[in-house]
């Protein structure tokens, strides 16, 4: 969950240090999907991947989503591509976002996905010592630059999942 003046795309046209000059557009478009999904008999629960950014601008839509039972899950803080950040400064943004959407819903916080899919096996055993239980980056698509490699060859399958370590499992 992020709003449209922080997509990567845009980050050479749009400075972090305007991003608080913008309308926020996030909060009624997620009203609508939680409507929408509240709409059907089943109810289908959703995760929704929030940016941390975003839940320091909106703290009641973050709890709004998890009293509607839904998922809440990290985004990071401010958008930044995994790939491009220190060891130290990731583990920091991913620290440091879980433990704030922790803080807004009361409950512990389990999953992550990186900004624009950039994730690597580098990276992956610094989301797992922040202390998520999986990861949602990997996306098969292989003609995009920005999407993160993964080898999950020698990695046992669950489904749709992909036991990375015996704490972190990535889909």
């Amino acid at each position: 969950m992020e709003d449209w003046f922080q997509v990567e795309n845009f980050k050479s046209y749009i400075d972090f240090s305007t991003w608080n000059s913008f309308e926020l557009r996030v909060e009624k478009s997620t009203h609508k999907i939680l409507d929408l999904l509240d709409s059907f008999s089943l109810q289908p629960k959703a995760t929704f991947f929030i940016l941390g950014w975003i839940a320091e601008k909106v703290p009641q839509l973050v709890r709004e989503i998890n009293l509607r039972g839904h998922e809440v899950a990290s985004h990071g803080m401010l958008h930044h591509l995994c790939t491009q950040l220190s060891r130290d400064k990731l583990l920091a943004d991913l620290i440091y976002s879980k433990s704030m959407l922790e803080d807004i819903i009361g409950e512990r916080v389990y999953g992550y996905r990186a900004p624009s899919f950039a994730i690597s096996d580098k990276i992956l055993p610094i989301i797992n010592d922040a202390g998520f239980l999986y990861d949602s980056s990997y996306n098969s698509f292989d003609r995009h630059d920005r999407y993160g490699k993964i080898g999950l060859e020698a990695k046992k399958q669950h489904g749709i999942a992909y036991q990375i370590n015996n704490n972190l499992y990535g889909s």
